[in-house]
């Protein structure tokens, strides 16, 4: 494995990117599985630390979305999704109803509502 360098710098801009602005989501407008990927090279993939990191990262950014929902007067879903065998994957959503198609209220049937946290998450 090549030598990460650049990991303080590189975790002072994904710690930035939590930050929501409503600038940065229309909050008059709908979202059709609007997301966004703080890890998308995947390198939460390298080591259980820089994963952990990531999965902070996306709870803060998941809250602050939230924070900012609070004036949206329409309904909404939202979720984070962490993909356990590629961190490259894992994303905040938020869904609501669209004119691209009628899948509002979302319902994911492959959810296994169940399943026990890994103590890497806990």
């Amino acid at each position: 494995m090549k030598k990460f360098r650049g990991k303080k710098r590189y975790f002072r801009e994904l710690w930035k990117q939590t930050e929501v602005n409503t600038c940065d989501i229309q909050l008059d407008e709908w979202f059709d599985f609007w997301h966004r990927h703080l890890d998308f090279l995947g390198i939460g993939n390298d080591s259980v630390r820089f994963r952990k990191e990531h999965v902070k990262a996306h709870m803060a950014l998941y809250n602050n979305l939230l924070k900012e929902l609070e004036t949206f007067n329409k309904p909404y879903q939202s979720w984070v999704l962490i993909n356990l065998n590629d961190a490259g994957q894992d994303a905040v959503f938020i869904h609501t109803f669209n004119p691209n198609s009628d899948n509002y209220p979302y319902k994911n049937h492959n959810i296994d509502w169940n399943c026990s946290i890994l103590n890497t998450f806990k």
